[in-house]
């Protein structure tokens, strides 16, 4: 391959090289301005969801503080309740293998 003068052709590459850098930094500065409005999309949406969330168990503990208190001490006693028979299955379990063996 023949290469007409060297200095036109390096000054062909250099600014080719420049335009590059220029196309690198817009494209840059794009996806940063594309991560900003991202960002502020995805905050703007969480704090929709917050309130929608906090608007719900507000209307929960309204419906709930109408009710009963019982019902608040027999979910405290479900954990519990579940403890024990899972307590008791292990035991019928360690009683089989034990006659078992």
């Amino acid at each position: 391959m023949k290469i007409g003068n060297v200095k036109d052709f390096m000054q062909q590459q250099s600014g080719k090289v420049k335009e590059r850098q220029e196309e690198m930094k817009r494209i840059k500065k794009g996806i940063y301005q594309m991560q900003v409005m991202l960002d502020a999309q995805e905050s703007e949406t969480l704090m929709k969801e917050c309130d929608r969330a906090e608007a719900k168990r507000a209307e929960e503990k309204k419906g709930s503080e109408g009710s009963d208190t019982g019902s608040k001490e027999s979910k405290k006693t479900d954990p519990q309740t579940e403890m024990e028979k899972m307590l008791s299955t292990v035991r019928k379990g360690i009683a089989l293998n034990s006659s078992g063996t």
